[in-house]
């Protein structure tokens, strides 16, 4: 059993904002083997990707979390050690394949819990905060200080382990999110969120300010027991229409691991469904008539 823990996967999305793509990836065990390798989440950004990059942040996700779970017997640490390699291999055979407009450009970050352990890694400017006792804490800044422009065979570098206590919040940002927060003094009304109903509260106050930009921001709050795991909850903050399209949102996460969608595919599918379900409330609208 795990340490009970609500996940919010939170949106900015203002189109007016263009030249990034990004998305966050949540894998929680379904079978018991997996129990022993924990939860693990990624958050990443891909600027200004080119047509063929549109799904890099998703196949960068899948090979992660195959890797990952591919050896229960292995602890969360090695089992994460192992999934960088793997990345790292792709990468590289991307670049071989003169695909090379992503470098320096991907920002992507993964975090494994198991039990109270903690593992994570990234590259590129995503920030990995812990609020601890209501203290900020960039616990990701010495993989920033290892972080750099580097042979794709050396994408993500190290990882870093930690111990998770009962009522501590992890939460990782993407830079333009982070920069707001700081600047409108938001991250300070974090330190106290424990409820969904808490999050929705702040995000509505500040709907104006949180429309001035584009990415994510994905947060974990931990609780006082140990107890299974909740689900990874969605949030959108800008589009009327984004909790009508909540569960063909959740379809695609479903398939995902087994079909490999692009970002452009993926609005497509949305799209078509929002016109076939205007057509049938439209169609009964008339019969009433």
């Amino acid at each position: 059993m795990n340490m009970h823990m609500q996940v919010f996967e939170i949106n900015f999305n203002n189109k007016s904002k263009g030249g990034a793509i990004s998305d966050i990836f949540c894998y929680e065990p379904k079978k018991f083997k997996e129990n022993n390798l924990g939860n693990f989440y990624m958050a990443g950004e891909l600027i200004n990707p080119l047509p063929e990059n549109n799904n890099l942040l998703n196949n960068l996700s899948l090979k992660l979390k195959k890797e990952y779970y591919s050896n229960y017997q292995i602890s969360s640490e090695s089992a994460l050690k192992n999934s960088l390699k793997e990345v790292n291999d792709y990468l590289e055979k991307e670049v071989r394949k003169e695909n090379v407009s992503w470098m320096g450009n991907l920002n992507f970050a993964g975090i494994s819990f198991e039990h109270s352990n903690l593992n994570f890694t990234k590259t590129g400017n995503l920030k990995i905060l812990l609020i601890r006792k209501r203290q900020i804490l960039n616990i990701g800044k010495n993989l920033e200080i290892a972080d750099g422009n580097s042979y794709p065979s050396k994408t993500f570098k190290n990882i870093a382990i930690g111990k998770i206590e009962p009522n501590d919040k992890i939460i990782i940002l993407t830079k333009d999110v982070f920069d707001l927060f700081l600047k409108e003094n938001l991250m300070e009304k974090f330190t106290d969120i424990n409820k969904k109903k808490e999050l929705r509260i702040i995000l509505k106050k500040n709907k104006k300010i949180l429309s001035k930009i584009s990415g994510i921001c994905l947060m974990i709050i931990f609780g006082k027991k140990i107890k299974k795991t909740g689900l990874c909850q969605k949030i959108f903050t800008n589009a009327s229409f984004s909790f009508l399209l909540n569960p063909i949102g959740i379809f695609l996460k479903k398939i995902s691991p087994k079909i490999e969608l692009s970002q452009e595919l993926k609005k497509n599918i949305k799209l078509i469904a929002l016109l076939f379900l205007t057509l049938i409330i439209g169609f009964f609208i008339f019969r009433l008539k």
